[in-house]
């Protein structure tokens, strides 16, 4: 409880102690922006053709080999109060432990090192303990004594004790790597694990590179490596480097053994399981398009066939069924969609955060610019988002250094589509609020000369100046450009945006009425497939080109369609009746879409109805495939069981 309450107390505080390169543990840094820093200067260096090594370290037993003394001094250099360092101490530092042998306790063995494993307060102590070796590479960096092939980037990026060295491939700097780590080991207890650690090259001389290993005690890899579980490279990724995530999903899949699972609940699993699984990769990557083809035939056909080897029929469209519920969909993530609204984020960390180590380094290398350069791995979805972000983000601008004249709403709209005779004359398509200010008096300089030719567009230029003149005579106590979003008040998440793609400009559906019903899953994805009209019945099976005799095998005397056998057919007629009957709830002559829809109608009836419905299609599948004849009776038996379950009153 105490360490809880401690924990607590210093969560808030961490941002500001701990250096943005370390992202672990510490709310509002995220895992994979240290990758995609990483991916950017390894980029960059590639571009450029600049030598550079790469150490990704394994610290042996990080956890378990931390020395207590060394906490101590560093909690004590970060100026914390004494008296909650004394807390600290008396609560995570201190301890013994006992060897019990057949029942016996040995002799107390006093701690000196190691945090406790599950303690709340552990991760926080132990990345505190390794922003002192960030500080140290950082002064040793602004002191001349570490080198990098690039002046105003970090050596070093930590997730917890996952972490990356970058140096001048060289030598000396091997040697002083060296150093480095042979000194933090004597002061924190922590040691470097050569063999599993990581040495690769880029433009390097082979002997430089074989000297190094010697000094680090590592031999050389090569890309792609693995960094923070996804492959870090050189190059465009090649279609080898997909099958890690092709080969998760196949082995998800492989774990569900059971294959007695109903459509329902294989739809839960795709949703919790299957579809969460590419999110982490997703948020970095955009992926090819071949490999959403094979994630959603995997989806696809375990979701209409199971762990079954039959092929069986695919009644709705993929895209149906990756809308969402409440324009008629099942609600199954849209890979390619989510994708797009993931790689968003960082449109919103290009504008919104300075804390952030990525967009820092991009502004070190390229300078600041309104979107990432082109030279950046994003650069190509940041070019697919753009009309996206144009029609769901506005700026209040201060100085519009930030803003795209033409392609962001800064409070005009967008004003290639509200300008556009004016906009075919502009000189740069691309210019920034900023440039486009500092002409206000003599705004036709950035214009081709012909625009003098035509009268429209002069029009159109003078109301833009009088327009945003108006702009920057309203009062602001901002003093930067400030990014808004539409679909969320605070900040953009991508969740809300992923939910706008997918329902804008779509209008909502009287079917999302189904997944309101308080019926079994399995009640209401059948349901679903109902008012879709996709159930395979021989009608539908007939239009897929199958020859069947149609006859409805409960009365035997009409042919199988969704109106006859749920609304008409005297079976279904009478088990309706003797249910109404039984449960004191008169259910309606009406088909599924005309009851849902009603407003006569109490939730009581429609749940009523839609369980109706599940089990004369379950006794016309029985009567089918395993000759069963069950009588009316019984059929509303079974429904009574199910719905008294939901109302036991």
């Amino acid at each position: 409880m105490l360490s809880k309450i401690l924990a607590n107390r210093l969560m808030p505080h961490l941002p500001n102690l701990v250096h943005h390169s370390q992202s672990g543990f510490l709310k509002g840094r995220l895992i994979s922006e240290n990758f995609l820093y990483a991916q950017h200067l390894l980029h960059h260096a590639t571009t450029q053709n600049f030598p550079l090594a790469i150490f990704k370290s394994d610290i042996h037993k990080a956890f378990d080999t931390i020395s207590w003394s060394f906490i101590s001094e560093v909690l004590q250099a970060m100026a914390l109060p004494l008296t909650f360092i004394n807390w600290i101490t008396t609560c995570a530092l201190q301890g013994s432990s006992q060897v019990v042998v057949n029942g016996l306790a040995g002799k107390k063995l006093t701690l000196h090192r190691g945090v406790r494993q599950g303690d709340s307060l552990s991760p926080y102590l132990f990345i505190l303990a390794m922003d002192f070796l960030a500080r140290w590479l950082l002064k040793l960096q602004l002191n001349g004594n570490l080198l990098l092939p690039f002046p105003q980037t970090l050596p070093c990026l930590f997730y917890a004790d996952d972490a990356l060295f970058f140096f001048k491939p060289c030598i000396g700097q091997a040697q002083m790597l060296k150093i480095i780590f042979t000194l933090f080991h004597s002061l924190s207890g922590l040691k470097v694990n050569p063999s599993k650690s990581q040495l690769v090259f880029l433009n390097t001389p082979s002997d430089v590179t074989e000297a190094c290993q010697q000094i680090l005690g590592c031999i050389e890899h090569f890309f792609p490596i693995t960094y923070l579980g996804l492959p870090l490279s050189n190059k465009k990724l090649r279609k080898n480097d997909y099958t890690t995530l092709i080969e998760r999903f196949k082995n998800t899949l492989n774990t569900w053994t059971s294959s007695l699972l109903s459509f329902a609940g294989r739809l839960v699993l795709i949703n919790s399981c299957l579809s969460s699984l590419p999110v982490y990769f997703m948020s970095v990557f955009q992926l090819p398009r071949w490999v959403f083809d094979i994630l959603n035939s995997i989806r696809r056909t375990y979701l209409w066939q199971g762990r079954s080897t039959n092929r069986r029929l695919v009644t709705v469209a993929w895209d149906k069924v990756c809308s969402p519920k409440s324009i008629g969909g099942l609600g199954v993530l849209d890979l390619y969609t989510f994708n797009l609204s993931l790689l968003a984020k960082w449109f919103w960390k290009w504008h919104s955060s300075d804390q952030s180590c990525w967009r820092e380094l991009l502004v070190n290398l390229h300078g600041n610019s309104p979107t990432p350069p082109l030279s950046s791995p994003l650069s190509k979805p940041f070019q697919q988002l753009r009309p996206i972000m144009s029609t769901t983000t506005y700026f209040n601008i201060t100085s519009g250094a930030f803003v795209l004249l033409w392609h962001q709403n800064w409070g005009l709209g967008i004003l290639s589509s509200n300008f556009p005779i004016l906009f075919s004359y502009c000189l740069s398509p691309d210019i920034i609020v900023y440039d486009f200010l500092q002409h206000l008096t003599a705004p036709f300089e950035l214009f081709r000369p012909s625009l003098t030719s035509s009268l429209l567009a002069q029009q159109q230029l003078l109301q833009l100046v009088h327009l945003t003149q108006q702009i920057l005579s309203q009062p602001t106590s901002q003093t930067h450009d400030q990014i808004h979003f539409k679909i969320a008040p605070n900040q953009l998440t991508s969740a809300a945006l992923y939910n706008f793609l997918k329902t804008f400009p779509k209008i909502p559906s009287d079917f999302r009425l189904i997944w309101e019903l308080n019926v079994p899953p399995r009640v209401t994805t059948f349901s679903w497939l109902l008012l879709h009209d996709k159930l395979p019945t021989i009608t539908n099976l007939q239009k897929k080109g199958m020859i069947l005799v149609n006859r409805c095998c409960l009365c035997k005397s009409q042919a199988e369609t969704i109106l006859h056998l749920f609304r008409f057919c005297p079976y279904s007629l009478t088990t309706r009746t003797i249910t109404s009957f039984l449960s004191n709830c008169n259910i309606p002559n009406l088909d599924m879409y005309d009851a849902l829809t009603s407003t006569e109608l109490t939730s009581k009836q429609k749940e009523l109805l839609a369980i109706s419905c599940y089990y004369i299609w379950k006794e016309r599948c029985s009567r089918t495939f395993s000759d069963a004849n069950n009588q009316p009776r019984s059929t509303a038996m079974l429904i009574l069981e199910d719905w008294r379950l939901l109302h036991p009153d």
